[in-house]
């Protein structure tokens, strides 16, 4: 009984290399947006820790009008600060999902070849089971036919009785 080979297997590892070398530019693509993600939520933080700080300035009423002035533009500069980071988080998202689709895209080519071979699996498994079968049935059809024979010449050299 020879052994199953399939016929595509060389196909099926370079798909499996392509699909890990995708799959791993995704996982850096994601970690790259979730960084820039959470830079983003850093300087949020930091705007609204300015804005906190200047509003308690100006409720403690002992606010100097040039101190206010360098307050409100370092607000101004975070709040620039985080837009540039949400710019960069959005671009990092959508670079990191176009990664996912390209790897969506190789791990469905790869899961159609690992249908193909358990397709062409089943069939060698029925071709062999089928051998297998008629292997036997000849075996069986040959013990017939020497027990037939064997049975014939008991009786054709048996002397018979008359009676």
């Amino acid at each position: 009984m020879k052994r199953f080979a399939f016929r595509l297997q060389r196909l099926a590892r370079v798909r499996a290399i392509e699909e890990r070398l995708v799959r791993e530019s995704w996982a850096l693509a994601e970690r790259g947006a979730r960084a820039a993600e959470e830079r983003a939520e850093a300087a949020l933080a930091d705007v609204r820790a300015a804005r906190a700080a200047l509003l308690a300035e100006l409720d403690s009423g002992a606010l100097v009008p040039a101190e206010y002035l360098q307050r409100q533009s370092l607000t101004d500069g975070l709040l620039a600060r985080r837009a540039h980071a949400l710019q960069r988080a959005r671009a990092a998202r959508a670079a990191a999902e176009v990664e996912r689709a390209r790897w969506l895209a190789q791990k469905r080519k790869l899961e159609g070849l690992a249908r193909l071979e358990q397709r062409d699996l089943e069939a060698w498994r029925l071709a062999e089971n089928a051998q297998s079968a008629a292997e036997i049935d000849e075996v069986a059809a040959v013990r017939a036919a020497r027990k037939a024979r064997a049975e014939s010449a008991d009786t054709l050299g048996s002397p018979r009785s008359i009676a």
